[in-house]
């Protein structure tokens, strides 16, 4: 993966940037299916690569905009295990997860 933040750095209002490949990956939590910051490796849709704070909520939104992004384009690899009697759900918002 290759990101450049330089535009979104320079954005106004913006404060701090901070991307996944100027971390170590982070444990994972147990409600997390994938690691928060995980480094180059991206194991799930829509996982943190990136936080900006910025002054405002908009100012932030846009600065995240304009960070580059390029992916390695590999095969996917999964794997499904049963949830047997380990499913936990959430009614207020209708999730089914594996304990």
């Amino acid at each position: 993966m290759h990101m450049d933040a330089s535009a979104a750095r320079a954005a106004p209002g913006v404060a701090a940037v901070v991307t996944t490949l100027e971390l170590e990956p982070l444990d994972r939590a147990e409600s997390n299916i994938a690691h928060l910051f995980g480094g180059a490796t991206i194991e799930h849709y829509h996982q943190a690569i990136a936080v900006v704070v910025a002054e405002t909520l908009e100012q932030a939104r846009g600065a995240a905009a304009l960070i580059e992004v390029r992916y390695e384009k590999r095969r996917a690899s999964s794997t499904l295990k049963p949830l047997g009697n380990a499913c936990r759900t959430s009614a207020s918002h209708k999730l089914m997860w594996a304990t």
